[in-house]
């Protein structure tokens, strides 16, 4: 027990050690338990999220149905140059 005391008598290098391994473990405790906390309880990370991604699945379906309107515009268009009598093979009679 006297041998281990006189390491306690005076400031030392044990002193630093175990000082900074004691505060180095309890900063890192606290700050696991704070973010711990804002993760579990103050997080609205996912309320962002969920708004981007709303916002993404209107834009695809305004992109869809735009598409779609396209693509009936270019059939609608074709129907409109649909000419029966200039598909007849040549020599063939009217």
């Amino acid at each position: 027990m006297v041998k281990i005391g006189q390491y306690f008598t005076r400031p030392s290098i044990f002193h630093s050690l175990l000082f900074g391994t004691v505060s180095g473990v309890v900063f890192y405790s606290s700050y696991i338990g704070l973010r711990a906390l804002k993760v579990k309880f103050f997080d609205t990370d996912h309320i962002a999220r969920q708004s981007r991604w709303r916002y993404l699945e209107k834009q695809q379906l305004y992109q869809r149905e735009l598409a779609q309107d396209m693509n009936s515009a270019y059939v609608a268009s074709l129907v409109d140059e649909y000419d029966p009598v200039a598909l007849r093979t040549p020599g063939t009679p009217m």
